[in-house]
């Protein structure tokens, strides 16, 4: 028996390691053609561009996990089919989910690596990497080690905290220096919009510092004149599929503390919580493809059919977080409930495709 879970697991974790490779590989390559338009710019060269290229890759590659663990098990088990190997086992009396189970447990180190590279790998491999391509481009911002963006305009310094995905600022700080390098005036706002090109701050405190004491201004909203345009705050937005568990749960709590909308990292939360349940499900659904396989002679087919239902899988799982975004639904749920539906319908098909 361990002979034969060795066997399994070393053909699973191949193709897994190949499909891995190769996915990445090609996304990769549309990166590199989407960077392509911003070589050139600014102080953004080939040197600057293949380091960015490099740190971002850790991020495609978690990304493309649940699929490369799908297209690994068609790929892997799919050979066996094709040497016979799984007519062997079947004939020497392993039934479709004994061999199902010995699969499932063959994926622990493909579970252990999506962990450890989701926690310990992207989230501060990515910042580097943007912070990279920020400077590059313009040296008057930086990125933030927990979220965020610096700015510069002169003597004028900019801290936001957090960056929404509409370019809003959060908790911006503006520290202002005359030319003998002095502080002279801190401003704190609860938010920054965006409004025809104009910025206004909202829930304005600031603290003018003069020779003889300081002076305490408050207003509801006003007007900033700023150089900062929306588009180049881009590099400082926090995307929720690119923080580790740990960075979204602090995330969330401090978003609520603050009495801001914090659903779509709640989402992230909980579908980064349920990933090691989604690469199960990928691989459990290729095995009634590999099996059917063992009857029909169009295993090419049928491996094809397999990635298109896998993709079909992404996509109904990614809608129906966000419908449960848009509708107000436990995000929990909506997070687990289509690998659960999956998981029980994989199930099932193996269960069936065991019947004489």
């Amino acid at each position: 028996m361990k002979l034969i879970s060795r066997y399994l697991a070393r053909a699973v974790q191949g193709g897994f390691v190949l499909s891995l490779l190769a996915l990445t590989g090609v996304f990769s390559f549309f990166a590199l053609i989407a960077e392509l338009a911003d070589l050139g710019q600014a102080g953004y060269g080939i040197a600057e561009l293949l380091q960015y290229m490099l740190l971002t890759t850790p991020r495609r590659a978690f990304e493309l996990l649940p699929s490369a663990a799908l297209v690994g098990a068609l790929v892997g088990l799919g050979g066996l089919a094709g040497g016979g190997e799984l007519v062997a086992l079947r004939a020497a009396g392993f039934s479709i989910m004994a061999i199902g189970r010995l699969v499932l447990m063959a994926t622990w180190p493909i579970l252990l690596f999506a962990f450890l590279l989701g926690e310990f790998a992207v989230p501060p491999l990515e910042r580097i990497g943007q912070e990279v391509r920020a400077q590059a481009l313009n040296d008057s911002f930086s990125v933030s080690e927990d979220g965020g963006v610096w700015a510069r305009d002169q003597m004028t310094f900019i801290n936001a905290r957090v960056v929404e995905a509409d370019r809003t600022l959060q908790q911006v700080t503006i520290y202002e220096f005359d030319d003998s390098q002095r502080l002279r005036v801190v401003t704190r706002a609860e938010q920054a919009v965006n409004v025809e090109d104009q910025w206004v701050l909202e829930n304005i405190r600031q603290t003018q510092l003069k020779l003889n004491g300081a002076e305490l201004l408050e207003a509801p909203h006003a007007a900033w004149e700023s150089p900062l345009a929306p588009e180049n705050m881009s590099v400082g937005v926090v995307e929720p599929q690119r923080m580790s568990i740990r960075e979204l749960y602090r995330h969330v709590d401090f978003l609520t503390e603050n009495g801001q909308q914090a659903g779509r990292y709640q989402l992230a939360f909980w579908q980064k919580l349920v990933q090691p349940l989604t690469v199960l499900v990928m691989v459990l659904i290729s095995l009634p493809f590999v099996f059917g396989s063992l009857r029909s002679g169009n295993f090419g087919q049928r491996i094809f059919i397999g990635i298109v239902f896998g993709l079909l899988f992404h996509i109904v799982s990614q809608g129906v977080g966000y419908l449960g975004l848009a509708y107000g639904f436990n995000l929990a749920v909506a997070a687990s409930a289509p690998s659960l539906v999956f998981l029980v319908g994989a199930i099932g098909v193996v269960a069936l495709g065991q019947r004489p």
